[in-house]
């Protein structure tokens, strides 16, 4: 599968969140291991109406395809597809109707029905110690980890943990965090052979 050129990610980043276009860089660096618990991109979430029609759209814009993003426990379909930025990041074209019941995401997309970039991940590899022992010293406040799951088509179970932050008047731009565990391979790496 295609991995997105820099030019069709600079499009795409155009379109939604204020002031995400700041770390588009970091999706392209040379190193995308989290050594020492220093963050790297892991990816970017564009939340749409319909995932079908999202995808559909996305390879459109771009000309990169995306792949089914697997089961989550406890859903009955897939609510979320990945396509590739290259260089160990990833987009994740995520539908709120299919896997929320309320929240911000979901209002987001039924008050205007409109695809909204939303939000972006940063990679850890140490269980978050070094976000842990930081944020107190930033003024922000840590939640998590919260422990997470989902079943990619080809049965293989991948479980990863996410913390946040918040506790700034720009907590919206925020990124979250992620630290896949011993889930390998990463999805990045997993996308051009639609099993993700």
């Amino acid at each position: 599968m295609p991995k997105m050129t820099r030019r069709q990610f600079n499009r795409l980043m155009s379109l939604g969140l204020p002031g995400l276009s700041l770390i588009a860089g970091h999706a392209f660096a040379q190193d995308r291991s989290a050594r020492g618990g220093k963050p790297v991109m892991d990816h970017i979430i564009w939340i749409v109406p319909d995932l079908e029609e999202g995808r559909r759209m996305f390879q459109e814009m771009t000309g990169v395809g995306s792949v089914l993003g697997g089961i989550t426990p406890g859903r009955p379909s897939s609510h979320n597809a990945l396509a590739s930025l290259g260089n160990g990041a990833y987009l994740e074209i995520f539908s709120p109707r299919i896997a929320m019941s309320n929240g911000r995401w979901l209002d987001m997309v039924n008050k205007d029905g409109k695809p909204h970039l939303v939000s972006y991940a940063l990679r850890v590899e140490d269980r978050f110690a070094a976000l842990q022992k930081n944020i107190p010293a930033s003024g922000l406040k840590g939640n998590g980890p919260r422990s997470m799951g989902r079943d990619r088509p080809d049965g293989i179970a991948m479980r990863w943990q996410l913390m946040t932050v918040a506790g700034s008047s720009v907590d919206l731009s925020l990124p979250f965090f992620i630290d896949w565990l011993d889930t390998r391979p990463h999805p990045s790496e997993e996308i051009g052979r639609a099993h993700v």
